[in-house]
């Protein structure tokens, strides 16, 4: 590059980047006057949207640590009551034994109970509580106490 040349670029280009930068500010100075700000916006929003729009955006749920108080009193004043072998039966392991789900032995087929009654009424118990297959434990109840899984399977022996 020759002196010439290097003197026209030094001065054309501190003027096309002053350009850029007045074009700039100005862009933003009309951008500052079309666009409202968030309190214009709030201004002009009803109040009953904007209950709407609160209404959507909460936490949709909480953590609880501990029990409310009263629940706590209750649950402690009330022990708990055994269910029957056929209550147990009924209300969790019907649903699978009443009609084979999952290779389920069914309820009252002598055949498919044979080779598990071999085993003896505890391991029966044994596999019941702690899940054997694809039966969970307990029945996936795992409030079901060790008591009220030996009568669910004596009940549905006895069929």
């Amino acid at each position: 590059m020759d002196k010439e040349e290097e003197t026209a670029f030094m001065t054309v280009f501190p003027m096309v980047l002053g350009f850029m930068v007045v074009f700039t500010v100005v862009i933003f100075v009309i951008a500052r006057f079309i666009v409202p700000t968030p309190s214009q916006i709030a201004a002009t929003v009803d109040s009953r949207v904007m209950m709407l729009v609160e209404s959507r955006i909460e936490p949709f749920g909480r953590v609880r640590t501990s029990p409310p108080v009263e629940t706590a009193a209750v649950t402690a004043a009330a022990p708990a009551v055994p269910r029957s072998g056929e209550e147990v039966y009924n209300t969790v392991c019907a649903a699978c034994h009443a009609s084979g789900v999952a290779k389920a032995p069914k309820f009252r087929d002598a055949a498919s109970w044979a080779p598990r009654i071999g085993k003896g009424i505890d391991a029966l118990v044994a596999s019941a509580i702690k899940g054997i297959g694809s039966m969970p434990p307990r029945g996936g109840i795992p409030s079901i106490g060790d008591d009220e899984m030996r009568g669910a399977v004596e009940h549905m022996l006895a069929q």
